[in-house]
């Protein structure tokens, strides 16, 4: 894991967090994460956006994370997934299927369905897909 400063990279963060806090204004940010690695594609309802080789993700008090990828496409675009960390799936003693109930964007927050694959990523080489 490595800790990310890159200020125009940080500053479309938080700006795509306070969309998110703006809606629940009781929620308290626990963590912000950042991990390195390779990102091979970001796939959105079929179609594979390429990406930069980090994510962030966020956790805040009522439970909900947030997954924040940045597409290399539309000048670092940022895509959040966003669900209720209660309701995870656990796969193995490393890995979790996290159940996505919304999408982030500079709109506000758009209702879905689906799920993100993830491992931990302090054990080794990271496998996600969403």
């Amino acid at each position: 894991m490595k800790i990310f400063y890159s200020s125009s990279i940080l500053a479309m963060l938080l700006a795509v967090i306070l969309v998110g806090v703006s809606q629940a204004n009781d929620r308290k940010l626990l963590n912000v994460i950042s991990v390195t690695g390779e990102c091979l594609n970001l796939v959105i309802e079929g179609y594979s956006y390429p990406c930069k080789d980090y994510l962030m993700q966020t956790a805040y008090d009522d439970g909900r994370i947030g997954f924040y990828f940045v597409s290399d496409e539309d000048k670092g675009k940022i895509v959040t997934f966003s669900g209720l960390g209660q309701q995870q799936v656990v796969v193995s003693d490393n890995s979790r299927l996290q159940p996505i109930d919304g999408v982030i964007g500079k709109t506000g927050i758009t209702k879905i369905e689906g799920e993100c694959f993830f491992e931990n990523p302090f054990i080794g080489p990271l496998a996600g897909r969403g």
